[in-house]
Order: C-alpha cells, then sequence, then structure tokens
C-alpha cells in the first residue's frame, strides 16, 4: 500500500470519481465538492491517499487553521472502500495524519465521528484521541 498526500497534478477524472464514490459510502448525502476544488494553494488541507496500484483504499483529510487559541488541525472525511475495510486501512490513514499534525507543530488536532460509528471511536480511541464532553452545533447558511 502507498500513501500518498494528493496534488494539484495528482488529480484525474478517474481519481475525482474515486473519491467521489468514497465519500458516498461515508454519507450518501454528501454533495462532495471536487478534488480540483478543494487541492488549491490557498486551501490549508491535506488529502491523504492509500493506493494499491491504481486502486483507492481509502482517503482522509487534515484542514490546518490558526486561530487565538492555537494552531489547530482537524481530520475530515475519513473513509475506507467497503471493499478493504477492517484491513487496517483506516487506521494507517489517522496514524499518518497524526504524524503530519505532530510535523507541522499543531497544538490540538481534532475530529468528529457519528455516535452510530462505534468501530470508528474505537480506532481513534485506540490512536490516542480522548473524547470530549461538548456539544457540537451544525448551521447550513
Amino acid at each position: 500500500m502507498e500513501l500518498r498526500i494528493l496534488q494539484e497534478g495528482d488529480i484525474t477524472p478517474e481519481l475525482e470519481h474515486r473519491t467521489s464514490v468514497l465519500l458516498k459510502q461515508l454519507n450518501p448525502e454528501l454533495k462532495p465538492r471536487g478534488l480540483s476544488e478543494t487541492i488549491t494553494d490557498a486551501n490549508n488541507l491535506y488529502i491523504l491517499c492509500a493506493l494499491e496500484g491504481d486502486e483507492v483504499l481509502g482517503i482522509a483529510s487534515l484542514a490546518i487553521y490558526q486561530v487565538l487559541s492555537g494552531k489547530k488541525g482537524w481530520i475530515e472525511d475519513v473513509v475506507v472502500d467497503h471493499k478493504h475495510r477492517r484491513k487496517g486501512v483506516a487506521r494507517i490513514l489517522t496514524e499518518e495524519l497524526i504524524r503530519l499534525g505532530r510535523e507541522l507543530d499543531l497544538n490540538q488536532l481534532l475530529l468528529y465521528t457519528g455516535a452510530h460509528r462505534t468501530a470508528a471511536h474505537q480506532l481513534y480511541e485506540a490512536c490516542g484521541f480522548i473524547r470530549k464532553n461538548s456539544y457540537q452545533y451544525i448551521l447550513f447558511p
């Protein structure tokens, strides 16, 4: 398995399609943006891709931002193709994003996962994340 942080030059119509299919597996109601919209110099986003040959096994992203309380990273869109689940791909992606967060000298690394995703809870706790006791709010402007 090869891990690659996607760059603008990596984007092909086939890769756009495969990542869109993966995101639909994460949540069928998502209306994902394309790689070409998100992988830009202006967007502080790393998209990590797990590949075997031409096949995309999974993806995960790390969004970086700075606020008064520190330099933070937010892990988003961790998804492994249903054919490749339970092989450790999500753990490898997550651990690589943690390593990248340390390399970027982040103060905090955050993520959100749904309450029903018990396998994800176990994975993130095994990787050292601590469950926060807080409320999450959402607004669709």
